[in-house]
Protein backbone atom coordinates (compact mmCIF):
# COMPACT_ATOMS: atom_id res chain seq x y z
CA UNK A 1 0.00 0.00 0.00
CA UNK A 2 1.32 3.41 -0.88
CA UNK A 3 2.81 5.24 2.07
CA UNK A 4 1.19 8.53 1.28
CA UNK A 5 2.51 11.58 3.04
CA UNK A 6 0.19 14.44 3.91
CA UNK A 7 0.84 18.05 3.09
CA UNK A 8 0.59 19.97 6.32
CA UNK A 9 0.24 23.74 6.17
CA UNK A 10 0.95 25.72 9.31
CA UNK A 11 0.00 29.35 9.86
CA UNK A 12 3.39 30.98 9.27
CA UNK A 13 5.46 28.15 7.81
CA UNK A 14 4.94 25.35 5.36
CA UNK A 15 6.40 21.86 5.59
CA UNK A 16 5.72 18.29 4.59
CA UNK A 17 4.60 16.00 7.37
CA UNK A 18 4.20 12.28 7.82
CA UNK A 19 1.84 10.59 10.22
CA UNK A 20 3.81 9.16 13.14
CA UNK A 21 2.56 5.77 14.36
CA UNK A 22 -1.11 6.52 13.67
CA UNK A 23 -3.09 6.06 10.46
CA UNK A 24 -3.48 9.77 9.83
CA UNK A 25 -7.23 9.49 10.26
CA UNK A 26 -9.62 9.59 13.18
CA UNK A 27 -11.75 6.60 14.10
CA UNK A 28 -14.98 6.09 16.01
CA UNK A 29 -15.78 6.22 18.85
CA UNK A 30 -14.31 9.59 19.79
CA UNK A 31 -14.44 10.49 23.48
CA UNK A 32 -14.08 14.07 24.65
CA UNK A 33 -13.82 15.24 28.26
CA UNK A 34 -13.63 18.73 29.74
CA UNK A 35 -16.38 20.41 27.71
CA UNK A 36 -17.06 22.84 30.56
CA UNK A 37 -13.60 24.42 30.60
CA UNK A 38 -14.57 27.48 28.54
CA UNK A 39 -17.59 29.75 28.98
CA UNK A 40 -18.93 32.75 27.08
CA UNK A 41 -21.72 34.97 28.44
CA UNK A 42 -23.20 32.38 30.83
CA UNK A 43 -22.87 29.52 28.35
CA UNK A 44 -20.29 26.76 28.09
CA UNK A 45 -18.81 26.64 24.60
CA UNK A 46 -16.83 23.83 22.93
CA UNK A 47 -15.27 23.75 19.47
CA UNK A 48 -14.04 20.38 18.26
CA UNK A 49 -10.98 19.93 16.08
CA UNK A 50 -11.58 18.82 12.50
CA UNK A 51 -12.20 15.07 12.57
CA UNK A 52 -11.04 13.33 9.38
CA UNK A 53 -11.94 9.81 8.26
CA UNK A 54 -10.92 7.51 5.43
CA UNK A 55 -14.51 7.22 4.27
CA UNK A 56 -17.43 9.61 4.30
CA UNK A 57 -20.09 9.11 6.97
CA UNK A 58 -23.80 9.91 6.79
CA UNK A 59 -23.88 11.67 10.16
CA UNK A 60 -23.00 11.39 13.83
CA UNK A 61 -24.46 10.43 17.16
CA UNK A 62 -23.41 12.48 20.20
CA UNK A 63 -23.85 10.51 23.43
CA UNK A 64 -23.68 12.43 26.72
CA UNK A 65 -21.85 10.47 29.41
CA UNK A 66 -21.66 13.12 32.11
CA UNK A 67 -22.88 16.60 32.98
CA UNK A 68 -21.23 19.18 35.22
CA UNK A 69 -23.45 18.90 38.31
CA UNK A 70 -24.44 15.25 38.51
CA UNK A 71 -28.20 15.75 38.01
CA UNK A 72 -29.81 12.72 36.40
CA UNK A 73 -33.15 11.29 35.34
CA UNK A 74 -33.75 7.55 35.71
CA UNK A 75 -30.02 7.16 36.39
CA UNK A 76 -28.80 8.95 33.26
CA UNK A 77 -27.39 12.50 33.23
CA UNK A 78 -29.76 15.22 32.04
CA UNK A 79 -28.62 17.61 29.32
CA UNK A 80 -29.69 21.09 28.21
CA UNK A 81 -28.17 22.65 25.07
CA UNK A 82 -28.69 25.95 23.28
CA UNK A 83 -26.95 25.07 20.00
CA UNK A 84 -25.31 22.23 18.10
CA UNK A 85 -23.50 23.53 15.00
CA UNK A 86 -21.97 21.29 12.33
CA UNK A 87 -19.38 22.20 9.70
CA UNK A 88 -17.53 20.32 7.01
CA UNK A 89 -13.74 20.07 6.96
CA UNK A 90 -13.48 23.56 5.44
CA UNK A 91 -15.73 25.10 8.13
CA UNK A 92 -18.76 25.46 5.86
CA UNK A 93 -21.91 25.37 7.98
CA UNK A 94 -24.11 22.29 7.61
CA UNK A 95 -27.84 22.78 8.03
CA UNK A 96 -29.95 20.04 9.56
CA UNK A 97 -33.75 20.39 9.65
CA UNK A 98 -35.67 18.64 12.41
CA UNK A 99 -36.32 15.58 10.25
CA UNK A 100 -32.58 14.83 10.35
CA UNK A 101 -32.12 15.01 14.12
CA UNK A 102 -33.50 12.53 16.65
CA UNK A 103 -32.99 11.79 20.33
CA UNK A 104 -33.94 9.12 22.85
CA UNK A 105 -34.76 11.74 25.50
CA UNK A 106 -36.91 14.82 25.03
CA UNK A 107 -38.69 16.82 27.71
CA UNK A 108 -42.19 17.56 26.42
CA UNK A 109 -42.78 20.44 28.82
CA UNK A 110 -39.85 22.63 27.67
CA UNK A 111 -37.48 23.10 24.77
CA UNK A 112 -37.37 21.28 21.44
CA UNK A 113 -34.93 19.74 18.95
CA UNK A 114 -35.69 22.56 16.50
CA UNK A 115 -34.01 25.00 18.90
CA UNK A 116 -30.60 23.35 18.47
CA UNK A 117 -30.02 24.71 14.97
CA UNK A 118 -31.74 28.10 15.10
CA UNK A 119 -28.60 30.17 15.92
CA UNK A 120 -30.39 31.56 18.98
CA UNK A 121 -28.67 30.98 22.33
CA UNK A 122 -31.82 31.93 24.25
CA UNK A 123 -33.74 28.87 22.97
CA UNK A 124 -32.74 25.35 23.93
CA UNK A 125 -33.25 21.59 23.94
CA UNK A 126 -33.76 19.76 27.24
CA UNK A 127 -33.57 16.03 27.84
CA UNK A 128 -36.35 14.28 29.78
CA UNK A 129 -36.88 15.01 33.44
CA UNK A 130 -40.63 14.88 34.03
CA UNK A 131 -42.72 12.56 31.87
CA UNK A 132 -42.20 8.74 31.86
CA UNK A 133 -43.02 8.63 28.14
CA UNK A 134 -39.72 10.33 27.42
CA UNK A 135 -37.57 8.16 29.68
CA UNK A 136 -34.26 7.31 28.00
CA UNK A 137 -33.31 3.66 27.75
CA UNK A 138 -29.62 4.56 27.78
CA UNK A 139 -27.38 7.61 27.99
CA UNK A 140 -29.01 10.61 26.33
CA UNK A 141 -27.95 11.01 22.71
CA UNK A 142 -28.56 13.30 19.73
CA UNK A 143 -28.44 11.62 16.33
CA UNK A 144 -27.82 14.04 13.44
CA UNK A 145 -27.58 13.27 9.73
CA UNK A 146 -25.45 15.55 7.56
CA UNK A 147 -26.72 17.36 4.46
CA UNK A 148 -24.42 15.04 2.51
CA UNK A 149 -21.90 12.36 3.54
CA UNK A 150 -18.72 13.94 4.94
CA UNK A 151 -15.23 12.53 5.42
CA UNK A 152 -14.24 15.56 7.53
CA UNK A 153 -16.32 17.60 9.94
CA UNK A 154 -16.19 19.73 13.07
CA UNK A 155 -18.74 20.41 15.82
CA UNK A 156 -19.62 23.29 18.13
CA UNK A 157 -21.70 22.78 21.28
CA UNK A 158 -23.21 25.61 23.33
CA UNK A 159 -24.90 24.81 26.64
CA UNK A 160 -28.24 26.32 27.66
CA UNK A 161 -26.57 27.92 30.67
CA UNK A 162 -23.99 26.92 33.26
CA UNK A 163 -26.17 24.13 34.70
CA UNK A 164 -26.64 20.51 33.57
CA UNK A 165 -24.17 21.20 30.78
CA UNK A 166 -22.40 18.29 29.03
CA UNK A 167 -18.95 17.60 30.43
CA UNK A 168 -18.12 14.31 28.71
CA UNK A 169 -19.37 13.01 25.35
CA UNK A 170 -18.76 10.21 22.88
CA UNK A 171 -19.15 10.64 19.13
CA UNK A 172 -20.10 7.66 16.96
CA UNK A 173 -21.59 7.27 13.50
CA UNK A 174 -25.28 8.04 13.17
CA UNK A 175 -27.40 5.16 14.41
CA UNK A 176 -24.48 3.50 16.22
CA UNK A 177 -24.83 2.97 19.96
CA UNK A 178 -21.72 3.59 22.05
CA UNK A 179 -20.69 0.21 23.48
CA UNK A 180 -18.39 1.56 26.20
CA UNK A 181 -15.18 0.53 24.45
CA UNK A 182 -12.32 2.34 22.76
CA UNK A 183 -9.89 0.76 20.33
CA UNK A 184 -6.71 2.29 21.69
CA UNK A 185 -4.92 5.08 23.48
CA UNK A 186 -3.19 6.82 20.60
CA UNK A 187 -2.51 10.07 22.39
CA UNK A 188 -0.46 8.36 25.11
CA UNK A 189 -2.43 9.79 28.01
CA UNK A 190 -2.96 6.38 29.63
CA UNK A 191 -6.67 6.55 29.00
CA UNK A 192 -7.21 9.84 30.85
CA UNK A 193 -8.85 11.27 27.71
CA UNK A 194 -7.91 14.86 28.41
CA UNK A 195 -7.72 14.94 24.62
CA UNK A 196 -9.40 12.49 22.24
CA UNK A 197 -7.59 9.15 22.02
CA UNK A 198 -7.60 9.44 18.23
CA UNK A 199 -5.57 12.64 18.15
CA UNK A 200 -3.47 12.75 14.98
CA UNK A 201 0.26 13.14 15.53
CA UNK A 202 2.47 14.48 12.75
CA UNK A 203 6.23 14.28 12.50
CA UNK A 204 7.72 17.30 10.69
CA UNK A 205 9.98 16.37 7.79
CA UNK A 206 12.79 18.44 6.29
CA UNK A 207 11.83 18.97 2.65
CA UNK A 208 14.90 21.01 1.77
CA UNK A 209 17.82 18.67 2.37
CA UNK A 210 16.98 15.91 -0.10
CA UNK A 211 15.09 13.89 2.53
CA UNK A 212 11.91 13.30 0.48
CA UNK A 213 11.30 11.34 -2.71
CA UNK A 214 8.36 12.86 -4.64
CA UNK A 215 6.39 10.85 -7.18
CA UNK A 216 4.48 13.18 -9.52
CA UNK A 217 1.36 11.35 -10.67
CA UNK A 218 -0.38 11.56 -14.03
CA UNK A 219 -3.66 12.47 -12.31
CA UNK A 220 -2.10 15.60 -10.82
CA UNK A 221 -1.47 14.15 -7.36
CA UNK A 222 1.84 13.69 -5.58
CA UNK A 223 2.98 10.80 -3.41
CA UNK A 224 5.90 11.47 -1.05
CA UNK A 225 8.27 9.06 0.69
CA UNK A 226 10.74 9.87 3.42
CA UNK A 227 14.12 8.59 2.25
CA UNK A 228 14.88 7.15 5.69
CA UNK A 229 12.03 4.65 5.05
CA UNK A 230 13.45 3.65 1.67
CA UNK A 231 15.96 0.86 0.98
CA UNK A 232 18.02 2.72 -1.58
CA UNK A 233 16.97 4.93 -4.48
CA UNK A 234 13.92 4.54 -6.68
CA UNK A 235 14.48 2.87 -10.04
CA UNK A 236 12.69 1.90 -13.25
CA UNK A 237 12.11 -1.66 -14.39
CA UNK A 238 10.07 -2.78 -17.38
CA UNK A 239 8.50 0.65 -17.62
CA UNK A 240 7.46 0.62 -13.95
CA UNK A 241 8.70 2.96 -11.23
CA UNK A 242 9.85 1.02 -8.15
CA UNK A 243 10.11 2.48 -4.63
CA UNK A 244 11.97 -0.02 -2.38
CA UNK A 245 11.14 0.23 1.34
CA UNK A 246 13.03 -0.84 4.45
CA UNK A 247 10.45 -3.51 5.29
CA UNK A 248 11.40 -5.35 2.05
CA UNK A 249 8.21 -4.30 0.28
CA UNK A 250 8.22 -2.43 -3.01
CA UNK A 251 5.80 0.21 -4.22
CA UNK A 252 5.17 -0.03 -7.95
CA UNK A 253 3.80 2.60 -10.33
CA UNK A 254 2.74 1.39 -13.75
CA UNK A 255 3.89 3.15 -16.90
CA UNK A 256 1.51 6.01 -17.55
CA UNK A 257 0.51 6.22 -13.88
CA UNK A 258 3.36 8.62 -13.05
CA UNK A 259 5.11 11.51 -14.75
CA UNK A 260 8.36 11.82 -12.80
CA UNK A 261 10.18 10.90 -9.61
CA UNK A 262 12.28 13.65 -8.08
CA UNK A 263 13.71 15.22 -4.92
CA UNK A 264 12.41 18.58 -6.11
CA UNK A 265 9.80 19.83 -3.67
CA UNK A 266 6.44 20.75 -5.28
CA UNK A 267 4.85 24.12 -4.77
CA UNK A 268 3.33 24.00 -1.31
CA UNK A 269 -0.16 25.26 -0.40
CA UNK A 270 -0.58 28.82 0.81
CA UNK A 271 -3.15 30.57 2.96
CA UNK A 272 -5.53 32.65 0.85
CA UNK A 273 -7.73 34.24 3.53
CA UNK A 274 -7.83 34.64 7.31
CA UNK A 275 -10.61 36.13 9.42
CA UNK A 276 -12.41 36.12 12.75
CA UNK A 277 -16.07 35.52 11.96
CA UNK A 278 -18.59 36.92 14.43
CA UNK A 279 -20.69 33.82 13.78
CA UNK A 280 -18.07 31.74 15.61
CA UNK A 281 -16.91 34.45 18.06
CA UNK A 282 -19.78 35.52 20.27
CA UNK A 283 -18.15 38.75 21.51
CA UNK A 284 -17.48 40.20 18.06
CA UNK A 285 -20.08 42.53 16.57
CA UNK A 286 -18.64 42.35 13.06
CA UNK A 287 -16.22 40.13 11.16
CA UNK A 288 -12.53 41.02 11.17
CA UNK A 289 -10.68 39.91 8.03
CA UNK A 290 -7.09 40.42 6.93
CA UNK A 291 -6.85 42.60 3.83
CA UNK A 292 -3.72 40.80 2.68
CA UNK A 293 -2.04 37.57 3.77
CA UNK A 294 1.54 37.94 5.00
CA UNK A 295 3.80 36.66 7.77
CA UNK A 296 2.21 39.15 10.18
CA UNK A 297 -1.52 39.84 10.31
CA UNK A 298 -2.91 42.81 12.26
CA UNK A 299 -6.47 42.95 13.53
CA UNK A 300 -8.56 45.51 15.40
CA UNK A 301 -11.29 43.85 17.47
CA UNK A 302 -13.99 45.24 19.72
CA UNK A 303 -13.73 42.26 22.11
CA UNK A 304 -12.14 38.84 22.30
CA UNK A 305 -13.38 37.07 25.44
CA UNK A 306 -11.05 34.24 26.48
CA UNK A 307 -10.31 32.99 22.99
CA UNK A 308 -10.79 33.60 19.29
CA UNK A 309 -11.83 31.09 16.64
CA UNK A 310 -10.19 31.75 13.28
CA UNK A 311 -11.59 30.96 9.83
CA UNK A 312 -9.28 30.59 6.85
CA UNK A 313 -8.94 29.13 3.36
CA UNK A 314 -6.00 27.36 1.76
CA UNK A 315 -5.02 27.21 -1.89
CA UNK A 316 -5.32 23.41 -1.87
CA UNK A 317 -8.39 21.81 -0.25
CA UNK A 318 -6.32 18.70 0.54
CA UNK A 319 -3.99 20.64 2.82
CA UNK A 320 -4.39 20.42 6.58
CA UNK A 321 -3.78 23.51 8.70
Amino acid sequence: MKKLFILLTTFFSLALAVNAQTSGYDSFPIKVDGLTKNSIIAHYYWDSPVYRFQKAVEGIRITFLKNNNGESYMGYPMIALAEVSLYDGNYNAQNYPTDRITTNSLEASEGSLANLGDNDWTTYYHSAWKYPATTPDDYVYLDIKFERPLSAFTITLVSRNLKIAPESIVITETGVKYDGKFDGDNDNDNGNNNTPDNKIDFEPIDVINDSICFVYLANGGIDAYQRSTMNGDSYQQDGKLIIPLNDSTKIEYAEGEYIACSSQCPELPTMTSYKFNNKYNANLNVDAEAETISDTLNFSLNAIGKSLTASFNLSDERAIA
